[in-house]
């Protein structure tokens, strides 16, 4: 079936180099993949279990921590364009299960759930500093697939940017993941959905990402 001519046709996954992306860093464009495949493949239950999430206010993550957790000091750093913490209760709620995470908030700690994996991944601590969030602490579960620490920060980096700041950005991928092309596929549509665009393995944390045009790179007009 032909893809309707509205959607900008973005080409077949390949590295782009850094001075073929806006972020000016080695990146696998997954922006094809992403947004025009339908990756997931859901049963009736599962889509009963989502629509069920989905209007939840999520108080059964109040207290619920990472299983095999690890705690990360950090200093992640993001602004909020209100000025506002994370609203408390739900801070973002997927409505397909296209886009997998969840954040519920609870007086500044932000407990982040995948919804394919149906476990707190992520619990983070911030303080709101001149209407910026900073987060000070994660508290990780290191049986998700990653590199460590440092891996971690970046990863609740981008959902945080992605999610809560509503940022088209690039995503981390461990140093585990081979660079063979679908590998690295299988990992960014699984973790991070519709919004696994742009695939790195460089320090994300150290890539600009504010004031980055990304509209006439994504084929907005």
């Amino acid at each position: 079936m032909a893809e309707p001519e509205s959607i900008p046709q973005w080409p077949e996954p390949k590295w782009l180099e850094p001075d073929e992306n806006p972020f000016g860093v080695k990146v696998l464009d997954c922006r094809k993949k992403a947004l025009i495949i339908m990756f997931w493949t859901t049963g009736f239950e599962e889509e009963k279990e989502w629509t069920k999430r989905e209007g939840s206010d999520g108080e059964d993550f109040r207290c619920r921590q990472p299983r095999n957790a690890t705690t990360i000091i950090s200093s992640l750093g993001c602004p909020r364009k209100d000025g506002r913490a994370v609203p408390q209760g739900p801070a973002f709620v997927s409505e397909s299960t296209e886009d997998p995470w969840f954040i519920y908030s609870f007086r500044n700690e932000p407990v982040f759930y995948h919804g394919q994996a149906e476990e707190v991944d992520f619990r983070v601590s911030y303080r709101l500093i001149n209407e910026s969030i900073f987060v000070h602490q994660v508290v990780a579960d290191t049986s998700r697939m990653g590199s460590g620490p440092a891996y971690y920060n970046r990863f609740v980096d981008f959902l945080i940017k992605s999610n809560c700041c509503n940022a088209i950005t690039r995503h981390p991928i461990p140093r585990s993941i081979p660079g063979d092309t679908e590998a690295i596929l299988m990992y960014s549509l699984g973790e991070f959905g519709c919004r696994g665009l742009l695939a790195t393995y460089e320090d994300t944390l150290a890539v600009p990402w504010r004031n980055v045009d990304m509209f006439p790179f994504m084929g907005i007009q």
